[in-house]
């Protein structure tokens, strides 16, 4: 099993949803940013500037200068928590995550609502972001909880 989590505590409250990030890349303040390196660990999971119609997580109050930014930047999210949790299967950052059963979570990603346009129980379901890639079952990883 694998654990991208790393040494910090089970569950983390967040402070009006912010959290610290390692910039990924230079980062404009205000700019929405997504998820885009794991790290070996919570504290070194890397933000960059998200792209017209990809996933964010949240917004930089902060500016970084580029990738060799010495800090953290501070990120507003939309998260209650960070918390540690257990894949089912292999997950990919950002996708929306539900639970699998037996204490284990797995992806939303390509869940089917029969071709409806109502996301009413898509959104129900989803509880959290992956702000890490779990490879297999078993593995624990980061989540920002809703």
């Amino acid at each position: 099993m694998a654990d991208k989590y790393g040494s910090y505590e089970d569950f983390i409250p967040l402070e009006h949803g912010v959290w610290y990030f390692r910039p990924g890349a230079a980062i404009t303040k205000g700019s929405p940013v997504k998820v885009t390196v794991d790290g070996n660990n919570l504290g070194e999971i890397e933000v960059q500037e998200a792209a017209a119609d990809e996933p964010c997580i949240g917004y930089a109050m902060e500016a970084a200068t580029g990738a060799n930014d010495p800090r953290t930047i501070r990120v507003l999210t939309r998260f209650r928590a960070i918390a540690k949790a257990t894949a089912s299967a292999a997950i990919t950052r950002g996708d929306a995550v539900t639970p699998a059963g037996a204490d284990k979570v797995k992806s939303m990603a390509g869940i089917n609502e029969g071709g409806t346009t109502n996301h009413g129980q898509y959104v129900s379901k989803a509880f959290s972001i992956a702000l890490q890639s779990p490879a297999a079952d078993a593995d624990t990883f980061a989540v920002g909880l809703f």
